[in-house]
């Protein structure tokens, strides 16, 4: 979170309020720590369950659970990646995601974006050999 605090004080980064820039600490900090069952197939799905819950100074709380859903394989290839997420194959390209040639997603350097609207995660887990494409579930509970 002072990481990006200081990229927002720096002017490098935007951050809208302090529940986004909240979030996204959390999110890095659950990919940071995840690690995949030993199967390299990922025949079963992963998933990960985090919940952050912050009081302010007037005494309210607010929960912030977030849940990693491991939904397939990322496979380089020289131009971009290919995902399988069951019989569905999504490409990846120059920060683009495409089903079908259609554009329906996006991606950063770090492997944050969307698919849909929906947010997902980019990465290679902690032991593991290969990249996976997970999707990122929140849920706020006052």
């Amino acid at each position: 979170m002072m990481y990006e605090l200081a990229k927002a004080l720096t002017g490098k980064n935007t951050v809208t309020n302090l529940d986004d820039a909240w979030n996204r600490y959390k999110q890095c900090e659950l990919v940071s720590s995840l690690a995949l069952d030993e199967d390299p197939d990922l025949q079963t799905t992963t998933t990960i369950k985090t919940t952050t819950t912050m009081t302010t100074a007037s005494g309210d709380t607010t929960s912030v659970s977030h849940e990693f859903i491991v939904r397939g394989k990322v496979y380089v290839r020289n131009d971009g990646a290919v995902v399988y997420v069951g019989r569905n194959r999504f490409e990846l390209k120059a920060g683009s995601v495409y089903w079908a040639g259609r554009k329906i997603g996006w991606y950063d350097r770090k492997g944050c974006g969307e698919i849909n609207d929906k947010p997902i995660r980019i990465y290679r887990p902690k032991q593991s050999n290969v990249f996976v494409l997970a999707e990122i579930r929140q849920k706020t509970a006052a």
